[in-house]
């Protein structure tokens, strides 16, 4: 009996192990409107409540930090939210939101009839919350990770790596990674100013809203990297288009600070969001600059070398990188690793200025030190002297040393007497 029980108790362990390697759902709300819609205000409305911390409708955040919002701005019978006309889409292939939402018929993924709609995890609904809730309660094998992303000024460094804990490589899953933008002011024609979670544009091959195909086995990792950039002048009525409906279509304002990157994987059969991820650059931790130990300056002879180390730290742990540069070309630098080696050219004397430099790829630190050469007495080279008996010969000495100078000179034989004049 004290052996099965045994035995119960580690099936017990395994199966809560196997069961617990799985995590929770997080639930993607896709969220299909448009600035000429005269409906879709009530929907936003909603939204922005459930979302708002300070509204009695609030989901609360054990729920909301668990929801990726996305809001794509679509156009019917046209292309193109009036929205959107600030940074193009004049066809289905250039809109943002038409291959996804009511592209190319058996190739979009969503169809409808009309907006607003709401998809939560694949499924058009209008029962928010329930929905919400019930994609939260699920489990899933499926695992995104984002770390590793950053942003830059106007670029994404998306870095995407997707595990499972069951093999689903069987499975015609596919890879969506967007950019969206958070807090962005457009005056619509339905009276709307006020936009969050703006569909911006899909990322790399996951792009144009088709996905990209992934399979996903429980053996091996896949990992997704493209480097993405907003252009600098976006938004601008020189890359829109009036589409004659309203008069101030290019008044779109946005903070690049609130850009955000998204990405899940969906089931292209069943339609279901197997696992969604988000991170937001106003709210990650700004990456921060290595920083360099100071290097006291260095004094060497003429016509040797130095080696030092440049010691660097990074507060964030990132790898770093070093390299260094002299303003004299008379000294060469070298980098092996974090050893640095300063080789001055032959017979050169002075003082250079050396700059060492660590790089985490993304910022740089930088400290300077000088490196003084002094001069030294060269040793003469004199060229051997054959005379007559009885002769004597004279050889001329030249000083290549800046100063004060004393020649010597010694006869190894009593042969030969050797003597200096000035």
């Amino acid at each position: 009996m004290i052996k099965f029980a045994n035995r119960f108790f580690l099936l017990f362990l395994i199966t809560l192990t196997l069961l617990s390697a799985e995590e929770k759902k997080k639930a993607l709300v896709e969220y299909a409107g448009s600035t000429q819609c005269p409906y879709c205000p009530q929907v936003t409305v909603l939204l922005d409540r459930y979302l708002d911390p300070s509204h009695p409708d609030y989901f609360g955040k054990d729920i909301v930090d668990k929801m990726v919002v996305v809001r794509y701005h679509t156009y019917n019978p046209g292309y193109g939210d009036p929205m959107y006309a600030t940074i193009g889409g004049a066809s289905c292939e250039a809109d943002f939101t038409c291959v996804r939402i009511n592209g190319e018929v058996s190739k979009e993924w969503y169809q409808i009839s009309g907006v607003p709609s709401v998809f939560i995890d694949g499924t058009k609904t209008n029962n928010y919350l329930g929905d919400v809730k019930t994609t939260q309660a699920e489990t899933t094998p499926v695992k995104i990770s984002l770390e590793g992303s950053t942003f830059n000024d106007l670029t994404v460094n998306a870095k995407v790596t997707i595990t499972s804990e069951t093999d689903l490589s069987a499975e015609p899953l596919y890879l969506f990674v967007m950019a969206t933008m958070d807090s962005v002011h457009y005056v619509g024609a339905n009276g709307e100013t006020e936009h969050e979670q703006v569909f911006l544009g899909f990322m790399g091959d996951t792009g144009p809203g088709l996905g990209k195909a992934i399979t996903l086995s429980n053996t091996q990792a896949i990992e997704w990297t493209h480097t993405w950039t907003l252009p600098s002048d976006y938004p601008n009525e020189a890359n829109g288009r009036d589409l004659g409906l309203i008069s101030d279509w290019n008044t779109t304002v946005w903070d690049k600070k609130n850009m955000n990157l998204v990405a899940f994987v969906q089931n292209k059969t069943t339609l279901e969001v197997v696992q969604t991820e988000m991170i937001s650059r106003r709210t990650m931790p700004v990456s921060q600059s290595p920083v360099v130990t100071a290097i006291a300056d260095i004094t060497i002879d003429e016509d040797n070398s130095k080696t030092l180390d440049i010691i660097a730290t990074d507060p964030d742990g990132d790898a770093i990188t070093y390299s260094a540069l002299s303003d004299t070309n008379a000294v060469t630098t070298s980098i092996s690793a974090s050893t640095l080696t300063l080789t001055p050219k032959a017979n050169w004397n002075g003082v250079a200025t050396i700059t060492a430099y660590a790089s985490d790829g993304t910022h740089k630190d930088s400290t300077t030190f000088k490196l003084t050469v002094t001069p030294v007495n060269d040793i003469a080279a004199i060229a051997d002297v054959t005379i007559d008996e009885d002769k004597s010969a004279e050889v001329a000495l030249t000083n290549t040393f800046t100063g004060t100078i004393t020649f010597t000179a010694v006869s190894v034989s009593d042969s030969v007497t050797a003597s200096i004049s000035a």
